[in-house]
Order: C-alpha cells, then sequence, then structure tokens
C-alpha cells in the first residue's frame, strides 16, 4: 500500500563535483538549498544581490553582472543609507558612492562565478512584481517604501519569456558548459490570494516550458516534491507557507543522489557527520573521556581535510 504519490526526478548526467563552484540564485528556497551544499563543503555562490523572487529583475541582474554595468538610476536614499531598487535590502550604504562601488563589486565577483561555475540553479518565485508609478520600473524589493508610489501587476509570459531569451545565451557564452537548472519555488505566495498564487505559478511553469524547449537548461521539481508528495502542513512552518527544516532535508537528500557523482556523495556525506561531530558540546570538558573524545575529534577532521583537500570547511 502506498501513503504518498512518488515524484519523478530527471536524469542528470552530468554530476556536481569539488572541483568547481555552484550557483544559487532567486527566492528564499534557493537560499535554504544553497546551506545544505555549503555544510556538504561544496563552493557555492548565493544569491548576491539577495533574495529576489520575480523572474525578470533576475535576469537584469545577470544582464547587468555580465555587461559589468551599474545604473545609477536604480539607486535610491533610503532614510539615512543608500539601496538599490534591483536588489533586496541587505544591500546598501551609508552614501551614493560606496553603493556603487558595492554593487561594481558584486557584478564582478558573480560574472567570475557564473565564468567558472558547474551548475547554475536558479529558482524563481513569482509572477508579481510591483512597479515605480514615476517610471514603470519593476522592482526586487519595496524596501518599506509607501505603498503609494508603486504598482501591482502580474508578468505576462511573453514579457518574462523575451529578457530569459536574451539572457540564457548571455551565460551560456561566458560559460559554454555550465548547466542552468531551474526550478519553481514552493513557497506559497498567500498573501497575493491563494488562486492569484496558483495562476502567478503557471506562469512560471509555461515560462520555463518555453525555455526548455529553446534551450539547453534543466528543471528540477521541487515544487512537485513539497507540494505533491510532501502534502501535509507538518512539512510547513508554523507560517504555513514556507517548507520546514524537515522538508528541506528531504529535498536534499533527493538533490544530492541526483546531482552527485558517487565519490562526491560519499566525501558530503562523511563531512556533513563531521560536521555534526564537531558542533557537539559536552556539558562539561573537565572528564578524561571528554578530552578523550575531543582528541580523536580533532584526528578524524585532521585526516578528512588532508584527504579530500577540496572540501570547503
Amino acid at each position: 500500500m502506498k501513503f504518498k504519490i512518488d515524484t519523478k526526478i530527471p536524469v542528470f548526467r552530468e554530476k556536481i563535483n569539488y572541483e568547481r563552484n555552484v550557483i544559487f540564485y532567486g527566492s528564499c528556497f534557493s537560499d535554504e538549498i544553497s546551506k545544505k551544499f555549503k555544510n556538504g563543503g561544496f563552493q557555492i555562490n548565493s544569491n548576491p544581490f539577495g533574495t529576489i523572487f520575480h523572474p525578470i529583475v533576475l535576469a537584469q541582474n545577470i544582464q547587468n553582472s555580465i555587461c559589468e554595468t551599474v545604473n545609477s538610476e536604480h539607486i535610491f536614499q533610503n532614510e539615512n543609507y543608500y539601496s538599490s531598487w534591483k536588489c533586496s535590502s541587505l544591500i546598501n550604504a551609508p552614501t551614493y558612492q560606496e553603493l556603487e562601488y558595492k554593487l561594481k563589486e558584486l557584478n564582478t565577483k558573480f560574472k567570475e562565478n557564473i565564468k567558472s561555475a558547474s551548475y547554475f540553479f536558479i529558482t524563481l518565485g513569482t509572477s508579481f512584481g510591483y512597479y515605480l508609478k514615476e517610471s514603470d520600473e519593476l522592482v526586487a524589493n519595496c524596501h518599506k517604501q509607501d505603498s503609494k508610489i508603486f504598482e501591482k501587476k502580474i508578468s505576462t509570459i511573453e514579457e518574462m519569456y523575451a529578457i530569459w531569451k536574451e539572457t540564457i545565451p548571455m551565460i551560456l557564452n561566458l560559460n559554454p558548459s555550465i548547466k542552468l537548472v531551474f526550478t519553481v519555488s514552493p513557497v506559497r505566495h498567500s498573501k497575493d490570494g491563494l488562486s492569484e498564487n496558483n495562476r502567478s505559478k503557471a506562469r512560471l511553469f509555461e515560462l520555463l516550458s518555453l525555455l526548455e524547449l529553446e534551450f539547453n537548461c534543466l528543471y528540477f521539481p521541487s515544487f512537485e516534491i513539497i507540494i505533491d508528495e510532501l502534502r501535509d502542513y507538518r512539512f510547513y512552518e508554523k507560517d504555513l507557507i514556507h517548507p520546514n527544516q524537515l522538508a528541506i532535508e528531504y529535498i536534499w537528500e533527493i538533490m544530492k543522489i541526483t546531482f552527485l557523482d558517487p565519490d562526491s556523495l560519499k566525501i558530503c556525506e562523511v563531512g556533513e557527520k563531521l560536521r555534526l561531530l564537531e558542533e557537539h558540546k559536552a556539558l562539561s570538558q573537565d572528564s578524561r573521556k571528554i578530552q578523550e573524545f575531543n582528541r580523536l575529534k580533532k584526528i578524524k577532521l585532521h585526516q578528512f581535510l588532508k584527504e579530500n583537500n577540496k572540501f570547503n570547511w
């Protein structure tokens, strides 16, 4: 007797190893998965411009990075510091010049990461966006500004497809061997309304269907795993919107088997156990048993890192 539907996971023939870095980009779900890869010792780059949900802004930031362009019109004064309409509120500086310099640095570093990455995971969150009324410019984040200056609109599939049709060739021209893997965030944007959220997600799926047909990009079903396979609110945080750590761990186990080559999988799992061992703190450090435990722990860790020098501890 079966009690759940198993999601069909695509076969990804080219695997991830410890030789090259991996990029995670997009919604907060992307942040959660990147932490798992980082804990597994991989070289990762995660959301350099902060958490961003909308496909158009994600594409715009990639284009700006590849072209090493900072659009000064996107920078504004936010109380006592400066922010960018294309970044989250985490990216800020006390002066305009400092923020411009920071954005230039982020663009350059992100471009270098794209150039050297083996996999580029991009998680799309929503088709809804907020536009500045005075310029009709789509923002990544409203930065707690007065809602009167924005207009909320849902983007068309054609609008989202047009910019990604430009962006993907730019990425592949920079790094022809990179593997682009798109996912749709399982986080429900319930403030939009549940029906509206479903329509928003549906447009993202249609967008990715078009991109898969035209380009050599891939799709990982994180949305389906959470929504259809783990169909239970015990896999969500108290807000009933965000997947909890149990759900993230479940997806991580699937991703390890799906994306890691056999040798890297073994190294990753040993490294994860050693991290748990390292995090274990005894109530007292005085007993001989604890001292011996700490000594053996250090020996194990030293030997592991000596044998696996690519593991990013």
